[in-house]
């Protein structure tokens, strides 16, 4: 049997300590306890569903050299938690044209994954990594749609020689089984996938990180879900301060990680 064992960090250690605005402060629905923005990361009271990334930092590991592809239709590339961390040559085609419901899923994400340490904000678990923008659509001004398999693929396949990892969070609107099937009938999203494992990076290999979720309120299963489930990416479910699950979580055996969910402003 699995067991957690609790893990405290020194607040003098050096790679624990940041002045971002979300890093200490208290909030009045956790007892106001101090870091409260930070429990994915770590969380002393109590340690349970935090990744414990303060040893990993000691060892120098932030992410540096690294470049992170956020799949979603379009990133507030100016945040200023995301700091001087766009890479805009392994991007594709901004839109400035944006808004707060096409921005702000994928404007979290990138926070949550490479948030700059510059005293505002959150700091992100690769503060040290990049971030590109992949968008899923090419309207501008961007407007919410429904995403076809053919854009999936194409944003998949884009640029993959100047993206380490790329993540998604797209769901199928309930759909029991997700297929992803484009026209003609061929399997367009599963042949970007395996394309990208064997061409990307220079023959490394893209990885692909997706979300597990989107689908939970619709009894969704990401078992059922060919992105999801492929050998060849890797599956996050989400969770809570309090370890429950998100609403939108699916039910699933694919999950292999677990992220945190609702705790950005």
């Amino acid at each position: 049997m699995l067991s957690i064992v609790p893990q405290t960090f020194a607040q003098t250690d050096d790679a624990c300590v940041f002045n971002d605005t979300y890093w200490n402060i208290a909030c009045p629905n956790n007892g106001f306890k101090p870091g409260c923005h930070r429990w994915h990361l770590i969380d002393e009271d109590p340690p349970i569903a935090d990744i414990r990334v303060c040893p990993v930092w000691d060892l120098g590991y932030t992410g540096a050299g690294f470049t992170i592809g956020m799949v979603d239709l379009g990133v507030r590339i100016t945040h200023e938690d995301l700091s001087g961390r766009y890479n805009a040559t392994a991007s594709g085609v901004h839109c400035s044209q944006g808004s707060t419901i096409c921005w702000g899923h994928a404007t979290g994400m990138a926070a949550l994954a490479v948030g700059s340490a510059n005293n505002v904000g959150i700091v992100g678990v690769a503060h040290g990594a990049m971030f590109s923008e992949i968008p899923l659509i090419a309207d501008c001004p961007c407007v919410p749609r429904a995403v076809s398999p053919e854009e999936i693929a194409a944003a998949l396949v884009l640029k993959n020689n100047l993206n380490d990892i790329k993540t998604a969070s797209i769901g199928r609107g309930g759909v029991k089984i997700a297929t992803y099937k484009c026209s003609g009938g061929s399997d367009c999203v599963v042949d970007a996938i395996e394309q990208s494992a064997l061409t990307g990076r220079a023959g490394l290999g893209t990885i692909f990180v997706f979300s597990a979720g989107n689908d939970g309120h619709a009894q969704g299963r990401s078992d059922y879900d060919r992105m999801k489930s492929h050998r060849q990416t890797i599956a996050i479910g989400v969770i809570r301060t309090t370890t429950n699950t998100h609403a939108q979580a699916t039910r699933e055996q694919a999950s292999l990680l677990l992220h945190p969910g609702a705790i950005l402003q």
